[in-house]
């Protein structure tokens, strides 16, 4: 019996737990049409050497990586990043070479309030109106953990928009306790309320009458523009220091680009219509899905691999990413050039397959 594992295996010492998110799929990424332009893939960071992101293993050497819009070396890249790649992907499909690395966090500030899941396994924080989810085994922590995670930590965090507005946390990172007034925080969202020198978003009133607009085309604000805000947070004022548009990630794809995306499906009516995957439409109507017998619903979180083509991603290729299984039994055998661990269980064994896209 084999598992092909997904994002979310845990792997530790005898006995070990092995959380699976369970597909029939082959290894890989499968063939694919490579008469794009370039190829672009988004989705976490789930491995390093290069970097590995839906799959693929990319060179990172000569490309441009920036971090927030500051260029940074590979070596602050972090596992459970969702970053966005350009470059070559080659004829295996399993490796690449990238010409630029972009990561944008969700956002960052102060978490308001921490709900525990009934599993013991998640929790649901609240970080400036935004509600997170954040699971013990698929959340990739830095400088914190999921048991220490505590009201007014100033956290980094990026992930995946899905239902009802909720951000499935993939990283987190605890950069402070926070101060009122001196902390740095990071606000993304619709410009609502426009005055002279400020603005609302959500819960939260800003102050933009001091801060630097060079990344807002012509340094003029209106009401319904996406932007991204930087500053200070007392109560529910931001004083900004600076304010960038947010741009739509599909303005950097050119049609016949291969796309890769990794997301949770929103707006899913049937399967003959488009659905929309981190604000990108999907025509999923000729896609091949795997796992056998996938059925594609809101909430789902799933891998698209197809061609961008008149501002839709044409699927060829739709892949779970969830449907988890939880095995704890103990290590029968390792095989490392095959990529199997095999776990010993009462009346038998059980052969995982460890890919890619497994989180260790």
């Amino acid at each position: 019996m084999k598992y092909r594992t997904r994002l979310t295996t845990l792997i530790a010492l005898a006995p070990v737990i092995i959380l699976l998110a369970c597909s029939g799929g082959e290894g890989g990424t499968g063939a694919t049409d490579t008469t794009g332009d370039q190829d672009i893939s988004r989705g976490q960071i789930t491995a390093f050497g290069s970097i590995f992101v839906n799959g693929v293993e990319f060179e990172t050497e000569r490309a441009n990586i920036t971090l927030d819009g500051i260029t940074v070396t590979d070596d602050k890249l972090r596992l459970g990043m969702v970053v966005t790649v350009n470059g070559v992907v080659n004829d295996d499909r399993l490796t690449g070479t990238a010409t630029s690395v972009q990561f944008d966090n969700e956002v960052q500030g102060p978490i308001a309030s921490i709900v525990p899941g009934q599993d013991g396994d998640t929790l649901l924080l609240t970080v400036l109106g935004l509600e997170l989810i954040v699971e013990r085994t698929s959340t990739v922590f830095e400088d914190i953990s999921f048991d220490t995670l505590a009201v007014n930590d100033l956290v980094e965090v990026s992930g995946f928009i899905g239902s009802q507005g909720r951000l499935r946390a993939t990283f987190i990172e605890k950069k402070s306790t926070f101060s009122p007034g001196l902390s740095e925080v990071e606000l993304k969202g619709i410009v609502t309320g426009l005055a002279e020198t400020s603005f609302t978003i959500g819960q939260y009133q800003v102050n933009f009458g001091g801060a630097d607009l060079s990344g807002v085309p012509g340094g003029v604000i209106a009401d319904g523009m996406g932007v991204e805000v930087h500053g200070t947070l007392v109560n529910r004022a931001i004083t900004a220091n600076r304010v960038v548009q947010e741009d739509d990630v599909s303005l950097g794809f050119d049609d016949r680009d291969d796309v890769r995306v990794e997301g949770v499906i929103e707006s899913f009516a049937s399967p003959t219509s488009q659905f929309e995957l981190n604000g990108i439409q999907v025509d999923g109507s000729g896609a091949m899905l795997r796992s056998a017998g996938l059925e594609l619903s809101n909430g789902l979180v799933v891998q698209v691999e197809g061609q961008w083509r008149d501002r839709i991603l044409v699927a060829r290729k739709i892949e779970s990413r969830r449907g988890r299984v939880k095995i704890e039994a103990g290590v029968a055998s390792v095989d490392k050039a095959g990529g199997t661990v095999t776990l010993q269980q009462f009346g038998g064994t059980l052969t995982v397959v460890v890919d890619a896209r497994t989180l260790l």
